[in-house]
């Protein structure tokens, strides 16, 4: 059920959800989508340089871009985009419902783990 309702909601209770996700252990990312993976990801986040990462992620550094620019009336006051490493395994969810390919991760990588550059990209314009 939680693949099927995560992408109608932004702001996620990261740490909740990764509290839930340790509760059902990596036997159940077992999915054709995330079968598919390669082994070894390289995934993008855009954000606020001063939250934490997340849970979701993308394999498209665009669509990081675009969350780090600000989206669905999100405003992102010091924008930056993560970039790190992680294994297929420590995937809980692939979507792609809104073109995102969101990976979501069963915990958090730490702040360390993530390479860090401030994003000057300029705030998309919509009519």
């Amino acid at each position: 059920m939680i693949v099927l309702t995560w992408s109608d909601f932004d702001r996620i209770d990261h740490e909740a959800f990764e509290a839930l996700f340790s509760d059902f252990g990596h036997g159940w990312n077992r999915t054709p989508e995330i079968a598919a993976l390669p082994a070894h990801l390289t995934f993008f986040r855009g954000q606020s340089t001063d939250a934490e990462p997340g849970l979701s992620w993308t394999l498209d550094r665009k669509v990081a871009e675009g969350f780090a620019r600000g989206h669905r009336n999100i405003c992102v006051p010091d924008p930056v985009i993560l970039t790190t490493e992680i294994e297929r395994a420590d995937v809980a969810m692939y979507l792609d419902a809104r073109n995102e390919r969101e990976v979501v991760l069963f915990k958090q990588p730490w702040s360390e783990d993530c390479e860090v550059e401030i994003f000057g990209g300029q705030p998309e314009v919509r009519p």
